[in-house]
């Protein structure tokens, strides 16, 4: 097994399978699939342990609520203070229609949550799926009855923990490339933040990542000083080289520490590159306010944690004060939530 792999273990629950994930602890390192490592010096350590749990989605939402917990609990006794998790981690977008499995964040598959990670003392962000309402009911513009009154849900999400339970709603739908999400899912309008120990750590969803004026304004507007970004990153020709390139440029934006976590590649390292929907590319990673890569998984399924120098973002503010440049306001796309 290669060296970045965590190692597989497994347990029943329920009549169903649950894989269990070793983490394993990053500290200053770049590792791909082929296990090249490239060491970094951090700008100035000293901040927050966060897991990166790249897991892939099943079409069962409780199986995927078995692994997340499984793994909430994981990872608070290895030691992190914050978990991320993928968008969609609720049910992958490839298992058919949203609407129909879609949960408030009182559900059962939030309440889950919630209380794992009330229990083990940790923050987690997770990838869900909420009820919106129709076209029709939000009073928008359709194209005919037919989309007027098409069952819709948010792209969520889900942040919660001992002094936490809140859900972020994606602003910027992926309607690029041949797909278009904003047939099914309503747009939200409202940016989130929250504290972990002291810190303040925003969120965005995967798009939103081509949109910098979120991340200024969360930046500047919210005080962050991490902003997470849960993914389920569609592949094809340079995909990979874009999702590390679009949280470079954002941590650049918003002199932010920028920690991506998208769902692994279906079919592992050999099918990256190859044309496929929004199911995942692996590769998620930590990015340093000064656009420096920190920490890099590879394609497949993993958890690890890493060291983020949350201290290393005002020591960058100091010498490179773009935030207090900036003039324009974010002014958020007209949304239900």
């Amino acid at each position: 097994m290669p060296s970045h792999q965590a190692r597989a273990m497994y347990s029943a629950r329920g009549g169903r399978r649950v894989v269990l994930l070793q983490t394993r602890r990053l500290a200053w390192s770049t590792k791909t699939d082929d296990d090249h490592q490239q060491e970094h010096n951090p700008l100035q350590c000293g901040g927050m342990k966060i897991a990166l749990a790249q897991l892939q989605a099943v079409s069962d939402w409780e199986e995927n609520c078995d692994r997340i917990v499984d793994t909430i609990a994981t990872a608070a006794a290895d030691g992190a203070e914050l978990v991320v998790f993928p968008e969609a981690m609720m049910r992958n977008f490839a298992a058919g229609k949203l609407a129909d499995h879609a949960q408030p964040i009182d559900g059962p598959f939030a309440s889950r949550i919630r209380q794992a990670a009330a229990a083990a003392n940790i923050t987690a962000v997770v990838g869900m799926f909420t009820p919106a309402p129709t076209r029709r009911e939000a009073g928008e513009a359709a194209s005919g009855d037919n989309d007027a009154d098409r069952p819709r849900v948010y792209n969520v999400a889900l942040v919660t923990g001992p002094d936490v339970h809140e859900m972020y709603r994606k602003i910027y739908r992926y309607d690029a490339h041949g797909f278009t999400e904003s047939a099914t899912v309503a747009a939200g309008s409202t940016p989130l933040s929250f504290s972990v120990g002291g810190v303040t750590v925003g969120v965005a969803i995967c798009y939103d990542l081509r949109f910098p004026e979120l991340f200024v304004h969360l930046a500047q507007q919210q005080g962050c000083q991490i902003i997470v970004v849960p993914a389920s990153f569609s592949d094809g020709p340079g995909k990979v080289d874009q999702y590390r390139l679009l949280h470079q440029a954002r941590a650049l934006d918003s002199t932010c520490v920028l920690v991506g976590c998208d769902q692994p590649r279906p079919g592992g390292k050999q099918a990256l590159g190859q044309a496929d929907g929004p199911t995942g590319v692996g590769h998620s990673l930590v990015v340093a306010p000064d656009g420096r890569i920190l920490a890099e998984l590879g394609a497949d399924e993993t958890v690890d944690i890493v060291d983020v120098p949350v201290e290393s973002v005002a020591t960058l503010r100091e010498s490179l004060p773009v935030l207090q440049l900036q003039r324009a306001p974010f002014v958020p796309p007209v949304g239900q939530g």
